[in-house]
């Protein structure tokens, strides 16, 4: 997938570039202020809802910054292709075991 594939909102920016994909995770990506480069960030949902920024995972623990469009669509691509996140709703606390940072078995909560 490709930066110009990703669904387009205003942004203070100007514009904000987004995608969710099935494995629970998905991308935002925003121009840096130097309008040649961009940042992203790695996002985590639980079905398309409630998307929220993490920085938690095998490829980052922040946003990235200053890549050129080249590297946007790799990182797409990386992000797309971690695997899926688990997710379970239990009594309106979201729990789940994350891909990365956490100790295996680990669990990971927060309330919805």
């Amino acid at each position: 997938m490709r930066l110009e594939d990703l669904n387009v909102h205003p942004h203070f920016r100007g514009f904000r570039h987004e995608a969710l994909f099935p494995n629970g995770y998905g991308v935002s990506v925003i121009p840096e202020e130097d309008g040649e480069h961009y940042e992203l960030a790695v996002l985590e949902h639980a079905n398309g809802h409630k998307a929220h920024l993490t920085y938690n995972t095998v490829i980052t623990q922040d946003v990235i910054r200053y890549c050129g469009v080249d590297a946007i669509d790799t990182l797409i691509d990386q992000v797309r292709a971690l695997p899926p996140r688990e997710v379970a709703v239990i009594g309106g606390t979201v729990t789940r075991q994350r891909q990365g940072g956490l100790p295996s078995g680990e669990k990971a909560t927060r309330d919805v």
